[in-house]
């Protein structure tokens, strides 16, 4: 685990805070299907042989709409309003589960449960409702796959 200075602040993104990173950008179709893909970063990748040319020119920076729980991105998803965060989670959630079922026709191997949350009654303790987060990670898998193809190319 990071500090928590670097974990809560510092290496976290936070709303209308600016953070340089190293970013996969890309431009895809309605499918979920890549048409082009490029990679933006903030300092020079001089230790990994990767020729300055195969960055981009431009810095990558980060400013973040908003910060939100698993449960408030869920809310957007499960009652949508007419707003630029709402119309974005629900396109970045349609192409996750896309991205899902791909893997999964493929053959993917699924190890780890996905994140659960159950919700408990205060007075008899038991469960009224459960809320599963697993469609996030399809998106992230995905960009460390382009981020490995993408280093392979100069290793």
């Amino acid at each position: 685990m990071l500090p928590e200075l670097l974990g809560t602040n510092l290496c976290s993104l936070r709303q209308h805070v600016e953070r340089f990173a190293f970013s996969v950008l890309w431009e895809m179709t309605p499918n979920a299907e890549i048409v082009k893909t490029h990679f933006t970063r903030r300092y020079t990748i001089q230790f990994m042989n990767i020729p300055k040319s195969a960055a981009n020119d431009f810095h990558s920076v980060i400013l973040s709409k908003a910060s939100l729980t698993y449960a408030q991105a869920q809310a957007k998803i499960d009652s949508p309003d007419d707003t630029d965060l709402s119309r974005d989670i629900n396109q970045l959630n349609q192409l996750a589960r896309i991205l899902k079922r791909r893997r999964m026709e493929a053959g993917a191997l699924v190890l780890a449960s996905p994140a659960m949350k159950f919700n408990i009654d205060t007075e008899t303790h038991d469960p009224t409702d459960v809320s599963i987060h697993s469609e996030w990670c399809f998106v992230c898998l995905l960009c460390s796959v382009c981020v490995i193809v993408f280093l392979n190319l100069f290793i």
